[in-house]
C-alpha cells in the first residue's frame, strides 16, 4: 500500500535552509573575536617597550640578581657581592645605568662602562635638588666624579645620607 505524499513536502525541500547562513555567521563571529584578540595582543606588545615607572632606591637584599649583571660585566662588582643600596636610573628599567653603595665603595655603571670610588677617596659629596624635584648626587674623588641621579620620590635623600655616613666613617676609621 502506498501512502499519499504530502503536497507541502516539495515546497519545504525547495526553500533554502538556515544552516549554511547560521554556520557562516558563526565563523564570521569567531573570526572577528580572533581579529580583536590579535589587535589587543599587538597593542600590548607595542606598549611593553614603553619606559618603566621610576625605580626607587632598594636595599641590597631586595636587588634583583639580573639588575647587578651590568655591574658584573663592567667588573666593578664581584659575583658574590651584595650592595648596601642600589638604584636603577635607566629609562627602561634594565639597570644599564645604575649606582650602588657597596661595603667599601660607590660604584656606577653607564652602558657597560663602570666607575668606582672608595669611600676614603671621596673628598666631598655634593647634591642638588630635593625629594619633590629629584636629587643629583656628586661624589668627588681625586681624579673622577661619580654622579647619581634620582627622579622625584626615588629615595635620593636616603642615598645621600647613607653615602655621607659611609664617607665620614671611612675618614674617621684608620
Amino acid at each position: 500500500m502506498s501512502t499519499p505524499e504530502d503536497p507541502n513536502t516539495e515546497q519545504l525541500d525547495a526553500l533554502p535552509g538556515c544552516g549554511l547562513a547560521a554556520y557562516t555567521l558563526l565563523l564570521a563571529g569567531l573570526g572577528l573575536v580572533g581579529l580583536v584578540g590579535m589587535l589587543a595582543s599587538m597593542y600590548a606588545v607595542a606598549m611593553s617597550n614603553a619606559p618603566k615607572a621610576p625605580a626607587p632606591l632598594v636595599g641590597g637584599h631586595e636587588t634583583p640578581v639580573w639588575a647587578l649583571s651590568p655591574m658584573r660585566k663592567a667588573r666593578i662588582v664581584a659575583v658574590d657581592e651584595v650592595p648596601l643600596a642600589f638604584h636603577d636610573q635607566s629609562d627602561w628599567g634594565d639597570a644599564s645605568v645604575a649606582c650602588a653603595l657597596m661595603d667599601d665603595r660607590l660604584v656606577k655603571v653607564d652602558n657597560e662602562v663602570g666607575t668606582m670610588l672608595t669611600y676614603a677617596e671621596i673628598s666631598v659629596v655634593e647634591h642638588e635638588g630635593d625629594e619633590l624635584t629629584g636629587h643629583t648626587i656628586h661624589a668627588v674623588g681625586p681624579d673622577q666624579t661619580i654622579t647619581c641621579t634620582f627622579r622625584a620620590q626615588e629615595g635620593g635623600g636616603k642615598m645621600l645620607r647613607q653615602l655621607q655616613s659611609e664617607v665620614n666613617q671611612a675618614k674617621t676609621t684608620p
